[in-house]
C-alpha cells in the first residue's frame, strides 16, 4: 500500500491549493514582491492527477482620474473644483492591485454614484453632470475582481472597491 500522504486507501486525495485557501496571498508564494497583487486559480489537467495553476493581477482597489482630479489623502480619496459653466467632468476609474499597480483594464463595470444629485449628476459612463453650485461626493464603485479572468467564474456581488472625489461646483 502506498504510505504517501497524497494517497489514502490506494486513492489519489485532493490537496489544498492556492485557490482553495481564503489566505493565498500569490504565486509564486516565495517572492514577496507578489504578495497581495496576485489571484489563482486551477482545474484538474487532462490526465485528472494534478492541477494547473494560473496567476493574474489581482483588482483590488479602484481610483479616479480626470481633469483637476487631485489625491487628498488615502489613495482612493481625491477632490476636484470645478466651474459650473463647465457643465460636465469626464471622471475615469482605475483598477489597481494591493500594492497599488495599475492593472487596467478594469475585468467588471464601474457602478458610479452622485450623493447631491441637485450639485451633479453622474452617468454610467463616469459622465458627470453639473446641474448646482455647492459640494457632493463622486463615488466609483468596482466589484471585487477576483476570479472574474477565470472561466466560469463570477465576483460576489456584495463586495466592493471604491474610490471617492469629493467634488466642488463654483459659479
Amino acid at each position: 500500500m502506498n504510505s504517501d500522504p497524497l494517497f489514502l486507501n490506494g486513492n489519489l486525495q485532493a490537496q489544498a491549493t492556492p485557490a482553495s485557501t481564503t489566505n493565498y496571498t500569490g504565486i509564486p508564494a516565495h517572492e514577496p514582491t507578489d504578495m497581495g497583487t496576485k489571484q489563482c486559480g486551477s482545474w484538474a489537467n487532462s490526465g485528472g492527477a494534478g492541477e494547473v495553476l494560473e496567476a493574474v493581477s489581482a483588482q483590488v482597489k479602484a481610483s479616479v482620474s480626470g481633469s483637476g482630479v487631485v489625491r487628498v489623502g488615502a489613495p482612493n480619496q481625491f477632490s476636484c473644483r470645478v466651474s459650473l459653466a463647465s457643465h460636465t467632468l469626464q471622471l475615469t476609474g482605475h483598477v489597481k492591485t494591493a500594492a497599488n499597480q495599475n492593472t487596467d483594464p478594469a475585468l467588471a463595470p464601474f457602478v458610479w454614484f452622485s450623493r447631491q444629485r441637485f450639485v451633479a449628476t453622474v452617468d454610467s459612463s463616469g459622465l458627470v453632470h453639473l446641474v448646482g453650485k455647492g459640494s457632493t461626493t463622486i463615488e466609483c464603485r468596482y466589484p471585487r475582481a477576483a476570479n472574474l479572468p477565470f472561466t466560469n467564474a463570477t465576483p460576489s456581488g456584495t463586495e466592493f472597491a471604491y474610490a471617492t472625489v469629493d467634488l466642488t461646483v463654483t459659479a
